[in-house]
């Protein structure tokens, strides 16, 4: 299994090809202190400068409530509140987040990369599996990439499981391209998914920004609507599909 992260230096020696599509933005990651606990919930707001996600973590001393911080930004931000000092880069956290966890105390240490779609279409061949990032990196927005990381490793182990049964080798080719064709189409709509949330928020028309806002507030009303976004988002669709 071929599993070392979007720059793979395995997949590279093997000759796998990979697609990529910069989108001239970079993460800014690091762990923030807050003042309320996020029960565990998740937060991700959308801005015009790209998504802004403080994800849970267990409390650690010095920080009882802790999260991880996610946030997209042009290059040239990005730089700028990696250098800042604390209280200024709490600030303009703060800003940006709200109060939804009571004032930011602390950050830890801050980096940043660039964010960059990568895609393999080749990802299967005797004896070799290509996943994770390796397989395809996601812009970050909503955790997609580890959403659907974690369903590949479900498929394959489900499709060996099944040709082992049946007597194959797991390392068949056969078997290994039953998993390629079963997740194919999951893995381009999660991947579509991912690479045009974030432009919607970021667009500057104020008629696709009237038209955006009136369809979010549709789905926190009709709770079909709702149900059904969030069963895209996390998978569940692609899952039941599987089953049937």
């Amino acid at each position: 299994m071929v599993a070392d992260g979007a720059d793979s230096g395995l997949r590279e020696g093997l000759g796998v090809a990979a697609s990529e599509k910069s989108y001239r933005q970079h993460a800014l990651i690091c762990n923030v202190a807050t003042a309320e606990p996020h029960a565990g919930c998740a937060f991700e707001r959308f801005t015009d400068e790209g998504p802004l996600a403080l994800l849970p973590l267990l409390p650690a001393a010095g920080a009882q409530h802790r999260s991880a911080l996610v946030w997209t930004l042009p290059p040239e931000r990005a730089a700028q509140l990696l250098e800042c000092p604390q209280d200024a880069f709490l600030s303009a956290l703060q800003q940006r987040f709200g109060y939804r966890l009571g004032r930011l105390q602390q950050v830890g240490t801050r980096h940043a990369y660039p964010l960059t779609l990568r895609h393999c279409d080749e990802q299967v061949r005797a004896g070799i599996a290509v996943m994770g990032n390796a397989a395809h990196a996601l812009h970050p927005v909503a955790g997609q990439g580890f959403n659907l990381a974690l369903r590949d490793i479900w498929a394959l182990c489900d499709v060996l499981a099944a040709g082992v049964a049946r007597g194959q080798s797991p390392g068949d080719l056969a078997v290994l391209q039953q998993y390629r064709a079963r997740q194919q189409a999951d893995q381009r709509r999660t991947i579509e998914f991912s690479d045009r949330l974030p432009a919607l928020f970021m667009h500057n028309d104020p008629m696709l920004a009237l038209a955006r806002d009136l369809a979010l507030s549709g789905l926190d009303w009709v709770a079909p609507l709702k149900r059904a976004f969030v069963a895209q988002a996390a998978g569940l669709q692609a899952l039941e599909a599987a089953h049937d």
